[in-house]
């Protein structure tokens, strides 16, 4: 059994996320959407507490948690109403490579 993805395979899956994560980035927020995402999560809270069988209720739990992240986080969250600084720039490029010779500061 190959439990690991081909170097091909995790490549795409890596730059799907990337542009993803860039699209969101440079997107313009709905109005109230991250409020309308922790309305959700708390829904989500309700039901799990009120919902029969632990399957269910720790399925509820993993998807208000999921909502309750997203919610929190972005520049219109709580970020914003901190406001706190970006926890990155858009304008940094991804790493997946090691750079290749000594460090800066030489040997360790």
């Amino acid at each position: 059994m190959n439990d690991d993805l081909t170097s091909a395979e995790g490549s795409a899956m890596k730059e799907g996320l990337r542009v993803a994560i860039a699209h969101d980035d440079e997107r313009a927020s709905l109005p109230f959407e991250h409020g309308g995402t922790l309305l959700a999560s708390l829904g989500f809270a309700v039901c799990g507490l009120r919902a029969r069988g632990r399957a269910w209720t720790l399925l509820h739990g993993v998807v208000a948690g999921a909502l309750l992240w997203r919610s929190l986080s972005g520049r219109d969250g709580l970020r914003r109403w901190a406001d706190a600084p970006r926890a990155r720039s858009v304008e940094q490029p991804y790493r997946d490579t090691v750079p290749e010779g000594p460090p800066p500061g030489g040997p360790l």
